[in-house]
């Protein structure tokens, strides 16, 4: 549960890595909704995506 994590550590940064099996995984779409919704993309590289948490965001 992707909100566990965050609440778990709210002080902390989280990373989330992701790959496309994440549709399959997840039909409904709600965790790339999550996703999208509490962190930002950080990269891609062939099909794993890196995500990072609002919470103390990396400095570009």
């Amino acid at each position: 549960d992707l909100e566990a994590i965050r609440d778990q550590y709210p002080d902390r940064r989280a990373f989330y890595v992701v790959t496309l099996d994440i549709s399959a995984a997840d039909p409904t779409g709600d965790a790339v909704g999550w996703l999208e919704e509490n962190t930002r993309v950080v990269g891609e590289h062939t099909g794993i995506h890196l995500f990072v948490s609002a919470q103390g965001e990396l400095n570009d």
